[in-house]
This record gives C-alpha cells, sequence and structure tokens, in this order.
C-alpha cells in the first residue's frame, strides 16, 4: 500500500511539474505588453532625432552645393548659381554655358541635378550685404573675379529647430551653425 501512495504521488508530482514547465496566459500577455511600452518609448525618442537631422542634412546639402558653386566659379572663371527652384523648396548648381555664355545650364554632375529639401524643412530667411532681404531670391551668384553671394542663409523645420548657413565671400568659406 505503501508503494501505492508513493507511486500516486510521484505521478502527481509530475503532472505538477509538466504543467508549471510552460507560460500561462497572462504571463505572455504581460511581455507583450511591456514590450509594446519599451518599443513606443523608443520610437518617440527616434521621432524627436529624426527632425533634428533632416534639418542638419538639408543644411549641408545646400552647403555643399554653395561651397561646390563658389569653388567652381574660381577654377573655371566662369559663374556659377546657386539656383532655388519650386518656391525654394529644392535647388540646383547651374553654370553659364560654354557655348552661349549667356545662358545658364545645370552644372556637371550631382551638383547640376535638382535636390529636395525635406518637406519639413524651409528656407526662412536669407540675409546678405545689403541686409535682409524681403522675398527669397531667385538664385545666389558666385563669380570668379570675387562678386560672390555673401551672407546667412537660415533653415527652419517645423519643429521650430532652424540652423544656419554663413557664406563668407572671399574666402568662399561656408559654414553651417546650430
Amino acid at each position: 500500500m505503501s508503494e501505492v501512495r508513493n507511486i500516486s504521488r510521484a505521478r502527481q508530482y509530475d503532472r505538477h511539474t509538466v504543467a508549471s514547465g510552460g507560460f500561462t496566459l497572462v504571463e505572455m500577455l504581460l511581455v507583450l505588453v511591456i514590450i509594446a511600452i519599451v518599443s513606443s518609448s523608443v520610437a518617440v525618442a527616434l521621432s524627436g532625432r529624426q527632425g533634428k537631422n533632416t534639418l542638419r542634412v538639408a543644411a549641408t546639402d545646400l552647403a555643399a552645393a554653395i561651397s561646390y558653386a563658389s569653388s567652381q566659379a574660381k577654377l573655371d572663371r566662369f559663374e556659377y548659381r546657386v539656383v532655388f527652384l519650386d518656391g525654394a523648396r529644392s535647388f540646383r548648381v547651374e553654370t553659364l554655358s560654354p557655348e552661349s555664355q549667356t545662358e545658364f545650364a545645370p552644372a556637371r554632375g550631382l551638383a547640376g541635378k535638382e535636390k529636395q529639401l525635406p518637406r519639413d524643412v524651409r528656407i526662412v530667411s536669407i540675409s546678405g550685404s545689403e541686409g535682409t532681404l524681403r522675398e527669397l531670391p531667385d538664385w545666389l551668384a558666385f563669380g570668379s573675379g570675387g562678386s560672390s553671394f555673401t551672407g546667412i542663409i537660415e533653415l527652419q523645420s517645423e519643429g521650430g529647430r532652424s540652423t544656419s548657413i554663413e557664406v563668407v565671400g572671399r574666402t568662399g568659406q561656408v559654414i553651417v551653425t546650430k
């Protein structure tokens, strides 16, 4: 009889350990809720950085185009322009056409391709040697003889963040600041 009791206890013990080897539905749901909370908080944190990064990338792209136009104007001894298109929502570098010497054409390579600003970034103001311009110009000119744009271009994102591009005409230096 004692053997029968020991065997039945052993079976009860085995059934208990087998049953507790898995996870309950409540435990699984709790883990899923924790994962959802952590992932949503990470997404919120990264979305704030995304806006800051798009503004920085837009400013860097425009600064690169300005720097290219300035340096190429000195090297080629032709006038180059950074042309604003679509209400200053995009830009590209243009140069005097070697054939006509009066018409401008897109510059060679990537600089001549139209570059879009991100949807949430816009050019707020351009300040030149004559002060802040009331309307955005159609282009910024860079000449071989030193008659180049000098001033500050301010970009702003929809979130209110802004950054500036300072162009020093004499040296051709282009500085992106916060």
